[in-house]
C-alpha cells in the first residue's frame, strides 16, 4: 500500500490537533509530513526541493493573510482540500483547483469522503471532473443544520 504525504497549513493550534488526530485515526495511508501556521511558513515550506506533500489541508484565514496568497507566491502541485469555518470562500477555492471544501468543525465522513476524492484524483490524474465540483460546490453552500423554507405565504393587497 503506498503511503501518502499530508501538509497541514492550519493557524490555530487545537484546529491542526485535531486534524493531524482525524487523518492519523482514519487512514493508515496518509502520513503528515509538515504543519504549517502562516501563509510565509507555507510558502518556504513549499518552496525546499526535499518537502514534497501528495495533498494540502488548507485554512482559509492564516495568521499573516489568506491562503489564496500561498498560489499567488509559489507554484501548489499538490491536491488542496480547503478547511475552514466559513461558506463564501466555496469559489475562490474552486478557481485555485480545491478538490474539497471541508466547513469545521470537520466531520469524519466528509473527511474520509474528500480523501476518496483525491485518491480518485491521484490516481487518474483527472483534476476537473465537473460533476465533482457541483456536488462540493452546492454541499459547501447549503448549511449543514439549516433547513430552508420551499414556500412562503404572503399577503397581495390588504
Amino acid at each position: 500500500m503506498r503511503t501518502y504525504n499530508v501538509l497541514i497549513i492550519e493557524d490555530e493550534i487545537p484546529a491542526q490537533a485535531n486534524l493531524r488526530r482525524a487523518i492519523e485515526r482514519q487512514f493508515d495511508d496518509l502520513r503528515v509530513v509538515g504543519v504549517e501556521s502562516s501563509v510565509s511558513g507555507a510558502v518556504a515550506w513549499l518552496g525546499e526541493e526535499q518537502n514534497v506533500a501528495d495533498i494540502i489541508f488548507m485554512d482559509v484565514e492564516l495568521s499573516d493573510g489568506s491562503c489564496f496568497d500561498i498560489f499567488k507566491q509559489c507554484q501548489v502541485k499538490s491536491k488542496v482540500i480547503i478547511t475552514t469555518a466559513f461558506d463564501n470562500y466555496a469559489v475562490q477555492a474552486f478557481r485555485v483547483n480545491s478538490i474539497d471544501y471541508l466547513l469545521k468543525p470537520i466531520v469524519e465522513e466528509e473527511l474520509e469522503r474528500a480523501w476518496e476524492r483525491c485518491i480518485e484524483r491521484i490516481e487518474s490524474k483527472n483534476s476537473h471532473n465537473i460533476e465533482a465540483l457541483l456536488d462540493i460546490v452546492s454541499k459547501a453552500s447549503t448549511p449543514q443544520s439549516k433547513e430552508y423554507k420551499k414556500r412562503f405565504i404572503v399577503k397581495a393587497g390588504e
